[in-house]
């Protein structure tokens, strides 16, 4: 029997342990893709959650508006910058609406000047007064908000001028903002809506 030894260079396991780095760079590629991917559908999740929350506080609003306002009277009594509710304009007919506006410093889409006072008037820090919507807060639920989403609504006149003899005519308009905010606060939103009430 005669058997002839080769002398081998080795090219098999070259080859070899390049298309093992080439499927090691392309699997690292597919999970730092599929972690992205994640990082996006969880934080949508997040942000769909605090619209719903919102949302909700804004639907709660707009009923409370439509029950509570009956006459001009219910607006000068109850939309005077305390429970949530203020008055963008000053009004002389048929009576006077003083001006009830939210602390100066307020910046509606700033998640924290909704929970912490801001700046008022005449430099003092001031609360705002909103009105707060239990929704969803099962401490055991992973879709649980981290704060109650809150409203506030403000008076903003009429859409129609008085007419030739002095009456009002149109709706009396209100300007209602919510946010909500997700789990873990994460993620919040911020809606707005117009309603009218015809008195």
């Amino acid at each position: 029997m005669n058997i002839s030894i080769q002398k081998q260079t080795g090219s098999v396991l070259l080859i070899v342990l390049a298309m093992t780095l080439l499927l090691m760079i392309w699997g690292l590629q597919v999970s730092e893709e599929s972690i992205v991917s994640t990082k996006v559908q969880t934080n949508n999740r997040l942000k769909q959650i605090s619209f719903e929350a919102a949302e909700y506080a804004l639907r709660v609003a707009e009923e409370m508006v439509v029950d509570e306002i009956n006459t001009i009277d219910d607006i000068v009594d109850k939309y005077n910058g305390v429970d949530g509710r203020y008055s963008s304009i000053l009004s002389g007919y048929p009576v006077f609406i003083d001006y009830a506006k939210p602390p100066a410093g307020f910046n509606r889409d700033n998640p924290d000047h909704w929970l912490n006072p801001v700046w008022g008037d005449n430099g003092v820090y001031k609360a705002l007064s909103s009105i707060v919507v239990t929704y969803n807060n099962d401490a055991n639920d992973p879709n649980s908000v981290m704060h109650q989403p809150r409203f506030i609504v403000e008076y903003v006149g009429r859409d129609l001028p008085n007419d030739v003899n002095g009456q009002p005519q149109g709706l009396e308009r209100f300007k209602i903002t919510a946010i909500g905010w997700g789990p873990k606060g994460m993620a919040t939103s911020v809606v707005r809506s117009y309603v009218g009430v015809s008195l």
